[in-house]
C-alpha cells in the first residue's frame, strides 16, 4: 500500500511545487485536498503497521528518563494552532517542577497528539480542552479533557478497539486505529490508558505512565 501511495504523492507534490502561481485557486485546492488525504492514508497505514509491531513486541522503543512536564509544554505550544483551527482553546495544567518518567518521548508525543486531535475533532467551536499532568503514588497521569458531545456508555468500553465505529444521531463516528495505537504504546511502557465520558458534557482520556524517581530527567 505504501509504494503506490508514494507514487501518488510524488506527482502531486511536484505539481504543487513546480506550477506555483500558474494554477487557478480551484485547481490548487483540489490538488491540495488530494495531497492531504493521500498523506492521511499513508499515516494510517504506518499506524496500523506500528500497532501490529507493538502487539508482537517488534517495535523498538527508545526508552530513557525524560521530563513529562517539559514534553507536555512543548506539545501544547506546537498543537495550539491545530486546536485554534477547530475554534477551541487549549489549557495546560502541569507542575512547573520536573516530572521524570522512563519513556520513549517520540511515542508518548504520538499518543498525546492523537488524543488532542480526537478531542478537537469531536468538540464544538468555542469549547475548551485541557491537557493536564498529575502524580499519584507510582504513576504520572496525563489527562486530555474536552467539552465535546461525549461517548455513549455502551460504546465507551470499545473505543480502544481497532476500527471501532459508533452510530450517532446525526452521523457515524469512527475512532480508527489511533486509540488502539495509544493503548499499545501505553502498555509497552508499563502503563495504561482509560476513558471516561458523559453524553453532552465531554470526555477525558487518561494516559498513565510509571514515574521514575531514581534519576534526573533529561
Amino acid at each position: 500500500f505504501r509504494t503506490p501511495l508514494t507514487l501518488v504523492l510524488g506527482p502531486l507534490d511536484d505539481l504543487l511545487r513546480d506550477t506555483r502561481g500558474r494554477l487557478t485557486e480551484a485547481v490548487r485546492a483540489h490538488l491540495q485536498l488530494a495531497q492531504r488525504n493521500a498523506r492521511r492514508v499513508l499515516d494510517l497505514i504506518v499506524e496500523l503497521l506500528d500497532v501490529n509491531r507493538l502487539e508482537q513486541g517488534q517495535l523498538p522503543l527508545r526508552i530513557g528518563v525524560h521530563d513529562l512536564a517539559a514534553l507536555l509544554r512543548r506539545i501544547a505550544d506546537e498543537n495550539a494552532p491545530l486546536v485554534e483551527r477547530y475554534g477551541q482553546s487549549l489549557q495546560l495544567d502541569c507542575p512547573a517542577a520536573g516530572a521524570p518518567a522512563r519513556i520513549d518521548p517520540a511515542q508518548i508525543e504520538r499518543c498525546i497528539v492523537n488524543l488532542l486531535s480526537n478531542a478537537a475533532k469531536y468538540s464544538p467551536r468555542g469549547s475548551e480542552m485541557v491537557l493536564a499532568l498529575r502524580r499519584d503514588t507510582r504513576h504520572w497521569r496525563i489527562d486530555v479533557r474536552d467539552q465535546g458531545r461525549g461517548i455513549a456508555p455502551e460504546a465507551l468500553p470499545h473505543v480502544f478497539d481497532r476500527f471501532f465505529q459508533t452510530e450517532d444521531s446525526d452521523q457515524a463516528s469512527g475512532y480508527g486505529i489511533g486509540l488502539s495505537l495509544v493503548r499499545e504504546i501505553a502498555l509497552a511502557h508499563g502503563g495504561d490508558v482509560q476513558a471516561t465520558s458523559e453524553l453532552g458534557v465531554g470526555s477525558c482520556f487518561s494516559l498513565r505512565l510509571p514515574a521514575d524517581d531514581a534519576t534526573t530527567a533529561a
